[in-house]
Order: C-alpha cells, then sequence, then structure tokens
C-alpha cells in the first residue's frame, strides 16, 4: 500500500525482521526495486530528524517505509507491488 503522503507498507510484518535479527533504533538497508536507502527503524517520526527516512510498525502491524514530512514513493521511485527486501547494516 501507498497512501496519499507517500509513505508505503510492505507485506512484512514486526516478527520477520525480528528474525533477521532487526529491532528498533538499527540501521537497515532497505531495497525497493532499483533503489536502496539505509534507514533507522523506529518508533515513530518524532525519532528521526525531517528530513530523515524511517521504518516503523504502522497500526496495521506492517512495516512502513517512510520520510519524516517526505514522500518515501518519490525517493524510491516506487510503485505498487515493487518487491521490497529489508537487510541488517553490519556495524
Amino acid at each position: 500500500m501507498i497512501d496519499s503522503y507517500g509513505n508505503m507498507q510492505a507485506n512484512v510484518q514486526k516478527n520477520q525482521l525480528e528474525k533477521l535479527g532487526l529491532d528498533v533504533g538499527d540501521k537497515v538497508k532497505v531495497h525497493v526495486a532499483d533503489v536502496t536507502k539505509t534507514v533507522e527503524y523506529a518508533n515513530t517520526y518524532s525519532d528521526v530528524p525531517e528530513g530523515d527516512f524511517l521504518i516503523f510498525k504502522a497500526d496495521t502491524d506492517f512495516i512502513e517505509i517512510s520520510i519524516n514530512m517526505g514522500s518515501a514513493k518519490d525517493a524510491f521511485k516506487a510503485k505498487l507491488g515493487d518487491e521490497v527486501v529489508f537487510e541488517p547494516v553490519e556495524s
């Protein structure tokens, strides 16, 4: 799902990210189609500065890909049905 603000919900739930060893506060590589961004796994928009990327568990229990006060859809050049892959960032 892509909402009118450009936020994108992936067909991925929090427990699937936990299986990858990911938790709130971690940096995550998000691949959407041919674009990759490093984002913060946060609880809410206010956890990151305006203009920064984040992922979080939405009210639907699915993971949402967003930009605080921006359009993730535009930044990723995403369209409905694009493949989304989450990958831990190696420290």
